[in-house]
Order: C-alpha cells, then sequence, then structure tokens
C-alpha cells in the first residue's frame, strides 16, 4: 500500500486548457476562398461533398472535444479544492465549505 497519492491536477487542467484551444482553432475555420472550379463540374462537386462533411465532422470533433476539456477542466477543480480543504484541515485550519 502507498504512503501517498500524488495526482498532478495541473496536468489536467493544461489539458483542458489546451483542448479549449483546439476547440477554437476548429471552430474558427471558415471555408477558403471560393475557389473558381468552372472547369470540372466533377471536381467542384467532389470539393462540395468534401467540405460539407468536413464541416458536419469538425462540428462532431470540436463539441465531443468541448465536452471532454470541460469535464477535464472540472475535474482538476475538484482535485485542487480537495488538496487546499485538506491541506487546510492539516494546518488546523478547517478548510472546509
Amino acid at each position: 500500500m502507498a504512503d501517498q497519492i500524488t495526482i498532478a491536477y495541473e496536468n489536467l487542467a493544461a489539458v483542458a486548457e489546451t483542448s479549449l484551444g483546439v476547440v477554437d482553432d476548429l471552430r474558427a475555420v471558415r471555408r477558403p476562398a471560393e475557389m473558381d472550379l468552372s472547369a470540372s463540374p466533377l471536381t467542384r462537386r467532389g470539393y462540395t461533398e468534401f467540405e460539407s462533411a468536413w464541416d458536419k465532422r469538425r462540428d462532431e470533433i470540436s463539441g465531443a472535444l468541448d465536452t471532454v476539456a470541460q469535464a477535464l477542466a472540472g475535474i482538476a477543480q475538484v482535485f485542487a479544492d480537495a488538496d487546499a480543504q485538506m491541506a487546510g484541515e492539516l494546518r488546523g485550519g478547517g478548510g472546509g465549505s
């Protein structure tokens, strides 16, 4: 049995922050400048289908990543609060809510 449990909750908070940055980047992506694909209807159609599918996947990915980032941030906060409370109790300050 271990005498000490170490949880680097700061790392969870950092991962959450980085993930939220990725979410922001994904959501900020917009359509590229209008391209002249008039020479090839097949190319235009393929590009349009790709772009539509990418928009859908980007929304799904950013939504899922946002959920994960929020969960990580919440977990990190719970550990930070518990750490502060236990430290307060060890100092005799009570530290309770």
